[in-house]
């Protein structure tokens, strides 16, 4: 019989982590541009 491959990557910890570290830093830096940029039409609705 032949091996099957498993192309798919383990997600484990240290995926997570990027992941949530990624996204903290991403809404972080939208925050702080929307804030200081203070874009029209971007703020307008709130």
């Amino acid at each position: 019989m032949k091996k099957v491959l498993n192309r798919v990557p383990e997600v484990t910890g240290s995926f997570w982590i990027i992941k949530v570290l990624a996204t903290t830093v991403g809404e972080t830096a939208a925050d702080y541009l929307s804030v200081t940029l203070n874009p029209e039409g971007v703020t307008r609705g709130m």
